[in-house]
């Protein structure tokens, strides 16, 4: 059996706690369903089913976690060490595996539509860290103008024809780009 850090106390409303308790163990609850389910037993079709919902469950999961650190990063839960050594340390894990989402997360603060998207499902932890290369002075007011694009082709087009589709939006978008050619 493995322990769940619960996090110290820090004056949360009982309802607060209460509700975040339930979701966690709600959480828990369904991945130790999944961790049930005798995938040997699963037809392929079957078998091909339950891991794409699995991996878009996790995806999903990811995104609520990229959200959650970037909450955590803005309340100073860490106090005076970094959040990612903070929550490495809670995990028994490497900072290097907490920072990436950290960073989404917050990048995703300016970028609603993409954070929105990605918690559903329609846009992926992979969309969303091609996303984030895209971002910078000369880009940044487009890329949060045409978020509904970059969702758009993520419904309609595959992975490879997707990212042809942000190189050519990043030529028009970006004049370094252009003149670097």
């Amino acid at each position: 059996m493995v322990a769940v850090f619960d996090g110290p106390d820090r004056g949360d409303s009982f309802a607060e706690r209460s509700f975040a308790d339930a979701a966690a163990t709600d959480l828990e609850a369904s991945v130790k369903k999944v961790g049930d389910v005798a995938s040997g037993a699963l037809s392929p079709d079957a078998l091909e089913a339950h891991a794409v919902r699995i991996l878009r469950s996790s995806d999903r999961l990811h995104a609520e976690a990229a959200s959650l650190l970037a909450a955590a990063d803005e309340a100073r839960v860490a106090k005076r060490r970094s959040l990612s050594a903070h929550f490495a340390n809670l995990l028994g894990t490497s900072s290097s595996a907490i920072a990436p989402l950290r960073t989404l997360g917050l990048w995703l603060r300016h970028f609603c539509g993409f954070a929105d998207a990605w918690k559903i499902g329609t846009l992926s932890e992979p969309h969303v860290r091609e996303l984030k290369k895209l971002d910078n002075g000369r880009t940044n007011h487009a890329l949060k103008r045409d978020q509904h694009l970059f969702i758009e082709w993520a419904q309609t087009l595959e992975w490879t024809d997707w990212l042809k589709a942000i190189a050519y939006w990043l030529l028009a978008a970006d004049p370094a780009v252009r003149f670097a050619h």
